[in-house]
């Protein structure tokens, strides 16, 4: 009976209806104006002591969320972007493709940004996609959101677009595993990378370095996302033409 209430919501509740769900739960609670300025106060401080550190300094792509347990976000127990910090790194990571910038600025504001209006519960359970498309696309960027699982529309969108960032289930047969927002990117050649992801590697889960060999599509990029992954959503971003 647990195992068969761990994999009900990946498996028997549709993707389109979680994240409304999702949304719902982002308008539930709300970080006041003063818990946002405070934040963003003592993160400027937490990373102005970073300048000499390679793990947490943002220089490029954000790989190790792991590290990040001195800067908060949200409220409640374990309110860090270590616990639930996946989405804003996520749209760093994005920006840092399509902008080309990066800095500690850019990264206070937007924990700012999604603490006022992306976490769902507080930041309990990340930020809502939704409010990752709704960022994107207030900022003038052409975007596309899809729910669908089907590979052919995965590798199209995965095609179509310079970046994507996804959201998926670690483990499908296993709510409690939770669920985790990563920054997809392309290189020259067309390989898929993940960013601020382990990926399988036989029995073992790695972070892949950059250079080596991406996948070849999207769609083989996000099974490989975690021990037993499940497609969320996909969001395609792309500069406006």
């Amino acid at each position: 009976m647990v195992e068969v209430f761990k994999s009900f919501i990946p498996n028997k509740i549709s993707n389109p209806t979680v994240l409304i769900i999702y949304d719902i739960l982002r308008r539930l609670l709300r970080i006041s104006g003063r818990t946002i300025a405070s934040h963003g106060a003592e993160n400027a401080a937490v990373l102005a002591t970073l300048a000499n550190s390679p793990l947490k300094t943002p220089v490029g792509f954000i790989e190790n969320q792991r590290e990040w347990t001195d800067v908060k976000i949200g409220r409640g127990k374990n309110a860090t972007m270590q616990k639930s910090g996946c989405g804003v790194f996520a749209v760093y990571n994005a920006l840092y493709v399509l902008k080309k910038e990066v800095g500690k600025e850019i990264l206070l504001d937007l924990i700012a940004h999604f603490e006022k209006k992306g976490l769902a519960l507080n930041g309990r359970l990340g930020i809502s996609p939704k409010a990752i498309y709704r960022y994107f696309l207030e900022n003038g960027f052409e975007v596309h959101m899809a729910a669908e699982r089907s590979p052919g529309i995965v590798n199209k969108i995965g095609t179509d677009y310079e970046v994507l960032i996804v959201t998926a289930y670690n483990d499908k047969t296993d709510i409690t595993q939770r669920i985790h927002t990563v920054c997809i990117t392309k290189n020259e050649r067309g390989e898929y990378f993940a960013h601020n992801a382990f990926y399988r590697k036989g029995n073992r889960y790695v972070a892949m370095p950059a250079g080596e060999k991406g996948f070849a599509t999207l769609q083989e990029t996000v099974e490989h996302l975690a021990k037993n992954p499940l497609l969320l959503c996909l969001i395609g971003v792309r500069n406006a033409k």
